[in-house]
């Protein structure tokens, strides 16, 4: 068997029972790196030393490679599993997952220039991510229903990747998260101004989708936040995790 079967065999037999977010990241990374590098070597020909020398020739920031070296990692040990190989040399394979820059945090000064550079729903879609450490995913997959406006908790049940409402990436994401009641006088003051309204409607519906489906992530970052950004003078690369690394950083202080 070559490595391409290997991995038709695994697409088939255990990427389903992964969550879509994360079978979706396998399937790229399969495509995109492991297939048209090591496809046609047979599996006993493919040795940790090389794979740790190819790795290290990506063009890749070492999370990326780590990904790619755990992916390949899982998939002879799936073919050690179905007895299709009795080894799984990835296991010998080293790879660095520091990062070799620091990533992007933004300071309380530039958070407060964002936000006022923000007009709705965007505002308060920046606002809940930093105040409560959301993955994206989870902030625009909430409906009304989520949000506890007595207690103060908002209860994320489905995430979105790439447009696809599924379950969430973690079962620990499943539990309730605390939010201040400026986070949820916020929510209510949203809920006033948009035209979808009801328990199961989106908290972020797109208007462009009549408000059956949320917004789009990268949509609204490149869209609306960057140029936010731009004008509020913020020079740095930001992201939606830019807003979850933040929050960590400011409770760290």
């Amino acid at each position: 068997m070559n490595v391409k079967q290997l991995v038709t065999h695994y697409t088939q037999n255990e990427l389903p029972r992964l969550a879509f977010s994360t079978k979706a990241a396998y399937v790229s990374y399969l495509k995109s790196w492991i297939v048209p590098a090591w496809g046609n070597h047979q599996l006993r020909e493919v040795k940790a030393v090389q794979v740790e020398g190819w790795l290290a020739s990506l063009p890749l920031k070492n999370g990326s490679r780590a990904k790619i070296r755990n992916i390949l990692c899982s998939l002879f040990s799936h073919a050690c599993r179905w007895e299709l190989t009795d080894r799984n040399p990835i296991t010998h394979v080293r790879q660095a997952t520091q990062r070799a820059a620091q990533p992007v945090i933004l300071s309380n000064d530039e958070i407060t220039a964002l936000l006022g550079e923000l007009g709705e729903p965007a505002h308060t879609a920046v606002f809940v991510a930093l105040a409560t450490g959301l993955r994206v995913s989870e902030l625009l997959a909430l409906q009304w229903q989520d949000i506890n406006f007595s207690n103060n908790t908002l209860t994320p049940t489905r995430g979105i990747v790439d447009n696809h409402v599924g379950g969430l990436k973690t079962a620990s994401s499943a539990a309730s998260v605390p939010a201040s009641k400026e986070v949820t006088d916020a929510l209510a003051r949203w809920r006033e101004r948009t035209l979808y309204k009801e328990p199961t409607d989106w908290v972020f519906p797109s208007p462009k989708m009549g408000g059956k489906q949320p917004y789009w992530q990268d949509s609204l970052m490149r869209k609306v936040i960057w140029p936010a950004a731009k004008r509020a003078g913020i020079s740095k690369r930001i992201g939606w995790h830019t807003f979850r690394r933040s929050l960590a950083s400011l409770l760290v202080v």
